[in-house]
Order: C-alpha cells, then sequence, then structure tokens
C-alpha cells in the first residue's frame, strides 16, 4: 500500500510539474516561423544530400569489396599468428 501511494504521489508531482513549466515556459510558434526556418529547411536539404551520396558510396564499396571464404579468412588470420611469433 505504501509502494502505492508513493507511486501516486510521483505521479501526481510530476504532473504537476509538468503543468508549471508548460504556463511558464510556452512553446513560441511566431519565434519558429521567422527568416530562420528557410535557413533551416535549406541546411536539412543539404545533410540529406550529403547522406544519399555517402549511401551511394558505400554500396560501391559493397559491390566492389572482395568477399572471402571461412577457408580463407582463417588461414589469413593463422598467417598473421605466424608473422607475429616469427618476429619475436
Amino acid at each position: 500500500m505504501r509502494m502505492l501511494c508513493d507511486r501516486l504521489a510521483a505521479l501526481t508531482a510530476g504532473s504537476m510539474v509538468g503543468v508549471w513549466y508548460a504556463k511558464n515556459f510556452p512553446c513560441d510558434a511566431s519565434k519558429a516561423d521567422d527568416g530562420g526556418s528557410k535557413e533551416k529547411d535549406k541546411a536539412k536539404e543539404k545533410r540529406k544530400d550529403e547522406g544519399k551520396e555517402k549511401e551511394k558510396e558505400k554500396e560501391k564499396e559493397k559491390v566492389t569489396r572482395k568477399r572471402s571464404s571461412r577457408h580463407e579468412q582463417n588461414s589469413n588470420v593463422e598467417d598473421a599468428i605466424r608473422n607475429i611469433k616469427g618476429q619475436t
């Protein structure tokens, strides 16, 4: 019962703080609609274009990347271990 009361008190306090915050710090839609929004839109479009270019480059890398079999991967690891042991 005590845990239930603690939870209800926390929920009530949280909702009261939320209402207080909303009343004291309202969202100003007029400030967001100024000329700055056009600049933000341009910046977003530029980031999208850069993202598309990066995706295209990644696709090219995927196509050109050599795929190796499991056996080749293991032999590469074994060769590296042999080289390290030979150096010491």
